[in-house]
Parts: C-alpha cells; structure tokens; sequence
C-alpha cells in the first residue's frame, strides 16, 4: 500500500547535530543502604548494590550524573529527525511533533540503551517505565523530575540550530 501510494521527495542537504547532556537521578543511595541491600535484598537487588558498590570503591561516591546523548538531523527544508538515548516513552514523539511539526521523525535505543527515558506524567505516575525498571539496568535511582524538560529543550534548542544552518537550502 505504502509503495502504491503517493510519495513526498526529500531533498536537499543534510545537517546535523550532536550533543550528550547530563541527567541527573533522583535520589543517590548512601553506601550504608546498598550495604544492607546486599545482606537482605532479592538477587537482583543484592546484584544492583554490589555494582553500585563497585562505584564508590572506583570514584568513593556514585556517580549523580549519566550522559544522555542527543542527536538531530535535518534533511532539507522538510524533514527533521531526533535520535534519543535510551527507550523513551511515546510521549517525546507527540511533544516533538507537536513543537517541530509532523515531518518529524523521534528514534529511540539511539547511540546508548541506558534506561527507560520518561516524561514528567509517566515520572509522576511511577511504576515500572517512572522509575522501577532502574533496578534491572543497574542505575542507582531513577532520573530527577527535570528529565523530559531537559531531553526536549537539547532536542527544541538543536533542531532550532538546524534549521537556521547555512547548511540548509
């Protein structure tokens, strides 16, 4: 059907845009905590602290920080392309399209699979996808409730750039 159907050319040049911004979790287990999760905890829990553990013996801390990689592509006038980290939910598609227009195309697993990458609704409702799934990816909390506001301001502020490029005919 796609192929019998009429089709919209894409032309012109190619832009594009790269950037790793930091995401900050939420709250940081202090070395007691993971301590007494390694004696008490299920096996994943008991796994998740002994890598965490790992942490404060490399760096005597955990890492407050991940770096969160972005990347935007604009193909000619027309058509924009937001590669995102991780496995954001289908909220960041609906809000970038909405801002940047429907010939916008959102990919997720891009460049890194860190973690679920929620919006603020889906941070507020918790469960599973707002936090919970952070335990089985090995992070020590889950993002702080500044996690969607910062994917799309990098993702807004790169397409802007793009689209006022000298690159763009």
């Amino acid at each position: 059907r796609v192929l019998s159907s009429p089709t919209t050319p894409v032309s012109g040049r190619i832009a594009t845009r790269f950037e790793n911004i930091e995401l900050t979790f939420d709250n940081l287990p202090k070395k007691e905590e993971l301590l007494e999760v390694q004696k008490t905890g299920t096996r994943y829990k008991k796994a998740w602290a002994g890598n965490l553990l790992k942490q404060y013996e490399l760096y005597g801390r955990l890492l407050p920080t991940y770096p969160y990689p972005i990347q935007s592509w604009q193909i000619g006038p027309s058509l924009t392309w937001v590669a995102l980290g991780g496995e954001v939910v289908v909220d960041y598609a609906l809000r970038l399209k909405q801002e940047l227009g429907q010939a916008t195309w959102v990919a997720g697993y891009s460049h890194d699979v860190m973690a679920y990458i929620p919006s603020l609704q889906v941070w507020n409702e918790g469960g599973y996808e707002g936090g919970g799934a952070m335990l089985y990816y090995g992070l020590p909390s889950r993002w702080d409730s500044t996690v969607e506001q910062r994917v799309i301001t990098e993702a807004l502020r790169q397409a802007a750039n793009l689209r006022q490029s000298k690159y763009q005919k």
